[in-house]
């Protein structure tokens, strides 16, 4: 007795709903069992798509996961016979039923999977249910009926699937649970401004801290052997932390003030050789008040040339307060020694005839040597740079100027005042204002700021300080200490004899004066003053910043 879709269990009155007036019949039929949306036109038995039902679902998918997982754990798989399983393949281990009406099993699976269709609507109609009509390519026969014809859709899948299709079908399960997954997935980011804002500002900032840490290594790696504090200072400086490195300066300075009182250990040393003299400079006065310790401010010879003292130097306490410090004074005559300017790598830069170091065929004459000015790229120095024919930092009118000539013979002025630019001037190299000049003490020198003595520690700090200036007879005079203030480094100048000079370079890590004498295992070279933290040494690798080196005269005109 041929049976009605009804007793197949196609059509089921519970869920026929009169909301959806639009479901019809594609194949023949309407079908309401379909909980998944098809992805084709129709589904495979012909019948109208379906909006998915949430619940049934997520337990339709839960079912096939296990179903999936027991049958990997088999330790055998059937055989894959392509369509239709063949008639001697036992079908008897586990059964599934494929026709609902009346829980009659026909025609058996061996599948290791419990029955996995609700009750109600079984068989095909059931499975398809379950795994949403989109398991089932389209076919012109999809209008055919009849339980015969859905048993063998049903056996021909299931043969597929455990003949190691089974990913096929998993990748379409669930296509519209996932979809809305990922929709509210992306949704939730999409209400996370503040995460993604965060997550940018992360990565530029890691961007900008790989680059600020290749430029500090490149500073740090340079050549030359400036301490690591100096070198942080001067990046900072050449990026824009002017400010904030005069502060930490500050600080520093006002948590390691030099002490007051106190003598020098082990009082005055004797730096002089021996050597023929006549005459000299006078005494430098006693800066300190009171008695002059044994030797204080008396010149010692340091270097000869052809048996003549050639340099001098002299060591006093700089100030009646700063008593346990000394500072020096290196006296150079300009009739047997000659000077030169010399660049550095970063100031000025650039390729010049004259090398950064003291070459081997340097050290074998080289009688002194010391430090330059400010930094000139900044503008520190508020000067300019000449040298060798160019102009590397223009000139400002006024500035405080260290003119060689040709010669090797020095002069110091106000340019385009004093001093001028002529044909046989070699280099000139300015920075800041006069300190000195006609045997005055500029009066700025309490009162000053920033624009007569430079952006970083106050003129009133009493640090390591350097300067440079010509006597009244024209002998070239480098005084350099620590403890000492603007004022008191003029006040220094002027007791060593100088009618015009300038400050040099200041702070530990940039004062270098150094006396030089040959050995027979080599040049031996000697700091100017005691608490000089520089070591001659310096001079003898690549130095960042310009400076002069003296040597004897018949060997440099």
């Amino acid at each position: 007795m041929k049976r009605t879709r009804r007793e197949h269990g196609l059509v089921a009155e519970s869920h026929r709903s009169p909301r959806r007036p639009d479901r019809r019949r594609v194949g023949g039929g309407s079908c309401s069992c379909c909980t998944w949306e098809c992805l084709g036109s129709s589904c495979r038995l012909g019948w109208s798509r379906q909006r998915p039902a949430r619940r049934a679902a997520e337990r339709d998918e839960e079912r096939i996961e296990e179903w999936i997982s027991a049958s990997q754990a088999r330790e055998s798989s059937p055989p894959d016979m392509g369509g239709m399983p063949s008639r001697g393949y036992d079908r008897r281990a586990h059964k599934m039923p494929v026709s609902g009406q009346g829980r009659k099993w026909d025609r058996t699976l061996s599948l290791d999977v419990t029955n996995p269709i609700v009750a109600g609507y079984q068989g095909m109609c059931g499975l398809h249910r379950m795994l949403g009509s989109c398991c089932f390519p389209d076919r012109a026969e999809s209008s055919r009926s009849g339980a015969r014809h859905r048993r063998d859709d049903l056996e021909s899948w299931a043969v597929r699937l455990l003949a190691g299709n089974r990913w096929k079908i998993l990748e379409r399960l669930s296509v519209k649970h996932r979809r809305r997954r990922s929709s509210v997935s992306g949704s939730r980011n999409r209400r996370s401004p503040f995460w993604r804002a965060l997550r940018g500002t992360l990565a530029v900032l890691g961007a900008f801290a790989v680059v600020i840490a290749g430029s500090i290594g490149h500073a740090l790696a340079a050549p030359g052997n400036a301490s690591a504090a100096a070198r942080l200072a001067e990046w900072g400086r050449d990026h824009g932390l002017g400010s904030v490195i005069t502060y930490l300066e500050q600080m520093q300075y006002d948590a390691n003030k030099p002490k007051v009182g106190g003598t020098p250990q082990g009082g005055i040393p004797k730096v002089g050789i021996d050597g023929t003299s006549t005459g000299g400079p006078a005494p430098m006065p006693n800066l300190a008040g009171g008695t002059p310790l044994p030797g204080e401010g008396q010149w010692q010879t340091v270097a000869t040339v052809r048996g003549k003292p050639a340099i001098r130097v002299a060591l006093v306490r700089p100030d009646a307060q700063h008593t346990s410090y000394l500072a020096a004074a290196m006296w150079i005559d300009p009739k047997l020694v000659s000077g030169q300017l010399r660049p550095g790598f970063q100031d000025p830069g650039g390729n010049w005839p004259e090398p950064d170091v003291l070459t081997h065929t340097d050290q074998e004459s080289v009688l002194a040597a010391f430090n330059a000015g400010f930094r000139l790229p900044r503008g520190d120095s508020h000067g300019g740079y000449y040298s060798d024919g160019r102009t590397v930092f223009p000139f400002v009118n006024g500035a405080a100027s260290l003119v060689m000539l040709r010669n090797g013979t020095a002069e110091v002025g106000s340019w385009n005042q004093e001093v001028h630019l002529t044909p046989d001037v070699a280099s000139v190299r300015q920075n800041l204002v006069m300190l000195v000049d006609n045997g005055q003490l500029n009066p700025t020198c309490d009162t000053g700021g920033s624009a007569e003595w430079g952006v970083t520690v106050g003129n009133k700090s009493y640090i390591d300080r350097s300067a440079f200036g010509l006597t009244a007879s024209g002998a070239e005079v480098y005084v350099a200490g620590p403890a000492l203030s603007v004022c008191t480094l003029g006040r220094l100048l002027q007791g060593a004899g100088v009618v015009r000079g300038m400050e040099m370079d200041i702070n530990p890590d940039w004062i270098s004066g150094a006396y030089f004498e040959r050995a027979p295992d080599g040049l031996v070279g000697h700091r100017l003053y005691p608490a000089q933290k520089l070591p001659p040494t310096h001079y003898l690798a690549p130095t960042s910043r310009d400076w002069y080196a003296w040597f004897p005269r018949s060997t440099r005109q």
